[in-house]
């Protein structure tokens, strides 16, 4: 679900982060400000939501729903936390 579909546009990226981790939801972005907080997170061993970082417009969404199914498919979610994947 994207962030506009929840009516969450002006929400703080560290908020969306948190509430990606509460509800068990992993962050697909192309926002280095998620970047930023997964390292803070990390830095502090804090656990934080799995991000999926890919460059706008470098890949389809196609190909960038592929990867992500590859990845979360051998992983379940608590395995998945606290780490950044390069799309």
């Amino acid at each position: 679900m994207r962030v506009q579909d929840r009516s969450r546009e002006q929400a703080d990226d560290s908020e969306l982060a948190d509430e990606a981790l509460t509800e068990e939801r992993v962050m697909l972005t192309n926002d280095t400000d998620f970047l930023r907080i997964a390292a803070q997170h990390a830095g502090k061993q804090e656990r934080f939501a799995t991000v999926f970082f890919g460059p706008q417009q470098q890949r389809s969404i196609g190909a960038l729903v592929g990867s992500i199914i590859r990845e979360v498919s051998r992983l379940r979610y608590p395995e998945a936390c606290s780490q950044v994947f390069f799309l």
